[in-house]
């Protein structure tokens, strides 16, 4: 019961998944190889406050920092019809409970 065999429709979500990351890689790259790698800046704004956000040197990753007073978060500059993103949480250390960290995406309707 657990073979592929069984799920004709398996492969062809995989290609269609596999399809739709190489687009959406697509739609980030820029429009020439010889072109430089877009920052994480490039496609995305903050919203809230600047100064809780830092940058890596290269430009890929923002670290967002929060306190008690202060959110922050970013959106993208252009509208998406798909993408994926990921992410690193990390709790503070010791007595973290009750802490709850939450990440909201949505749509704009």
């Amino acid at each position: 019961m657990g073979s592929l065999g069984r799920r004709p429709w398996v492969g062809g979500l995989t290609a269609a998944m596999i399809f739709a990351v190489a687009v959406c890689g697509f739609c980030f790259s820029g429009a020439s190889a010889a072109a430089a790698a877009p920052t994480f800046g490039d496609n995305f704004e903050i919203t809230g406050a600047e100064d809780h956000v830092k940058t890596s040197a290269d430009g890929q990753t923002w670290y967002l920092y929060l306190d008690n007073k202060t959110g922050v978060g970013f959106q993208t500059k252009e509208r998406y019809l798909f993408g994926w993103f990921s992410m690193n949480l990390k709790l503070a250390g010791n007595d973290s409970a009750g802490v709850v960290t939450a990440y909201y995406v949505r749509t704009m309707n």
